[in-house]
């Protein structure tokens, strides 16, 4: 959950919380096929032409594989990791009263409000959490900046999308992480 709080933080602080979104450890390629088979009713190997069980990344919340439909679209496939719903749930109800205490008992909690801030971040954090709201972002975001050439958004495949699995197009690029960087 730290991993997201970096703004406004030193660069080393903030490199560091990266580094806990991108080092995650993947989930076994058998975990990752679970769940793919509970979200869309048969395993990847049936679904898709080409599935690879090694995941291209892996974060915090999920992993991504790469995939060839059945038509020959290329895709990559976003699999949440199992009960990281319910983590995340406690964890925010854990860090709700340390900001109700920390606003009540703290001249920093009575400045900043952290019971607000942790709201905010709540909600953002549903957000990615709902893979398919995800997946709408993309298509509105795709919509929103169409008449740049050089910009590239995935689409998703909404057939292979659920809350918890996001399929859309394959894209060679680079991270947008990396633009500060060009």
């Amino acid at each position: 959950m730290a991993s997201y709080l970096d703004q406004g933080l030193p660069e080393p602080v903030r490199e560091a919380l990266a580094e806990l979104q991108r080092g995650a450890p993947p989930m076994a390629p058998e975990l990752a096929a679970q769940v793919v088979t509970a979200e869309l009713g048969a395993p990847p190997e049936v679904l898709f032409a080409e599935w690879d069980p090694v995941p291209i990344a892996a974060a915090s919340i999920g992993q991504v594989h790469a995939g060839t439909l059945r038509n020959g679209r290329e895709v990559v496939v976003k699999v949440q990791r199992p009960g990281v719903r319910e983590t995340v749930r406690d964890d925010m109800e854990v860090l709700t009263r340390l900001a109700s205490i920390a606003d009540r008992r703290t001249e920093a909690g009575r400045q900043f409000g952290f019971g607000q801030l942790l709201a905010q971040f709540r909600r953002s954090v549903a957000g990615e959490l709902d893979y398919r709201r995800e997946a709408k972002n993309l298509v509105t975001f795709g919509e929103l900046t169409a008449e740049y050439d050089r910009l590239v958004v995935p689409q998703p495949v909404m057939e292979y999308t659920t809350s918890r699995l996001r399929t859309m197009d394959r894209i060679e690029g680079r991270k947008i992480t990396d633009i500060g960087r060009l």
